[in-house]
């Protein structure tokens, strides 16, 4: 199922890649040791917190409305929600982020498991940590 969903999203991801090239979310990614250890503990907390917020409340919650919701209308709003909390990142990064927001939730369908989304967050932040910053060079000379 996930090599499915790899190969099926292959011209999504360089999108993606693209968009995550975006100048406006640079200044928040680390830049030095202390910054890429403190991204990393951000990186646990986003991945735990985010995903019983967005996939494991928002099922519960939404599936025992006054009301019946689809599972799929259940991830398609949950992961709407998971994107629009991402605003500061711009529309790219909304845009994004739900994408991301219906992968995780249809891996929690597809396991029944919010630990799989849990530690697929965790991995997709923390690849901020291993990679080079795209910060202008003066501005790491400023705040090293």
């Amino acid at each position: 199922m996930i090599v499915f969903m790899i190969s099926f999203s292959k011209n999504a991801r360089e999108k993606i890649s693209e968009g995550l090239s975006d100048e406006s979310i640079q200044f928040l990614l680390p830049s030095n040791f202390k910054e890429r250890l403190f991204f990393l503990l951000v990186a646990v907390t986003a991945g735990v917190c985010e995903e019983i917020i967005f996939r494991g409340a928002m099922f519960h919650y939404f599936d025992h409305l006054p009301f019946h919701l689809s599972t799929v209308a259940i991830g398609i709003i949950s992961s709407l929600l998971f994107g629009i909390v991402h605003l500061y990142q711009g529309w790219k990064g909304v845009l994004f982020t739900s994408y991301l927001g219906g992968i995780m939730f249809f891996l929690l369908v597809g396991t029944g498991s919010l630990w799989v989304p849990i530690a697929l967050h965790f991995i997709i932040d923390s690849k901020f940590v291993f990679l080079p910053n795209k910060k202008s060079p003066s501005s790491v000379i400023k705040e090293n």
